[in-house]
């Protein structure tokens, strides 16, 4: 099973159509698609193809391999500098209706379709662009679509106002919904930081670094002061204060010594502790939050 991040993935029911459409190739035995995350969980020999048809159902979205990715590179959008956009032309749109008679009095109405065409493009070349990018893929009626011929329809008929709010406060609703989105993703990476890295496991008697996905029930692991238990188990030996936060949300840090419980994503910050694994790292605590 191979993990990956869909980049510009903005839309559920996108989503949902690139998922259908790898489970539909041959070379796909599983595929899933959380929105929330954009990860894609898939399992093909073949991930040309899958890529393949990703660019060909979604050209903006790229297939990023999650072991490539630049920390502080994801997809938080320059929320300053959109809503600066957003608020001039908000501006010259208000502007534009207070001072409607002075525009429609300039020769052939020159004025307002200065104005209220430069708030309409700029505000609405997405959804203008997406539209016409369906057509010509014969996806016809869609939100954008239908955003399009209404507010073009708007100007046949000299509505000049009419189309160019319409497109505005599309545009903004659009903004919003994406801010709650990139609010919500940030969350989930923020989550995904307690995820532990490495497993230090006992492996004929020396200590070795491991991915913790391939530690078995019953494994002998060192956790040293300030990192992570990779998977829950029991303490067998050592005595330390327990950073129980990230699961718990309690600030006051636990004692924990031989015989005791703890769990994976906790963190010992006053001394090392010998934990035998009670669970591999699939049904571990952390990773059953990280699927959820």
């Amino acid at each position: 099973m191979e993990k990956y991040t869909l980049k510009n993935l903005d839309c559920a029911d996108c989503a949902l159509k690139l998922e259908k459409g790898l489970k539909k190739l041959d070379s796909v035995s599983f595929a899933s698609i959380n929105f929330a995350s954009s990860q894609l969980k898939i399992e093909t020999d073949d991930i040309t193809a899958a890529e393949k048809l990703i660019q060909s159902l979604e050209p903006e979205v790229e297939l990023v391999e999650r072991a490539r990715e630049i920390p502080g590179t994801g997809e938080s959008m320059n929320i300053k500098k959109e809503l600066a956009r957003l608020s001039a032309l908000l501006v010259m749109f208000i502007s534009g209706l207070i001072f409607m008679d002075r525009l429609e009095a300039t020769p052939f109405h020159a004025g307002e379709w200065v104005v209220f065409l430069t708030v309409y493009f700029i505000s609405g070349y997405k959804v203008l662009s997406s539209a016409l990018r369906n057509i010509l893929k014969g996806r016809i009626f869609d939100e954008n679509f239908l955003m399009a011929i209404a507010t073009i329809g708007a100007m046949i008929i000299h509505a000049l106002p009419e189309a160019a709010g319409v497109m505005i406060f599309f545009t903004i609703g659009e903004f919003f919904e994406d801010l709650a989105l990139d609010k919500s993703r940030r969350s989930i990476k923020s989550l995904l930081e307690i995820k532990p890295q490495t497993a230090r496991v006992l492996i004929d008697g020396k200590y070795v670094e491991t991915d913790p996905e391939k530690v078995e029930t019953g494994s002998t692991v060192l956790v040293k002061p300030g990192e992570r238990v990779p998977i829950d188990g029991r303490v067998v030996s050592g005595s330390s204060a327990v950073d129980t936060s990230a699961l718990t949300g309690e600030s006051v840090p636990r004692t924990f010594s031989r015989g005791d419980i703890i769990l994976s994503g906790m963190v010992p910050v006053s001394g090392s502790l010998t934990i035998e694994t009670t669970k591999i790292y699939a049904d571990s605590s952390i990773s059953r939050i990280l699927e959820m």
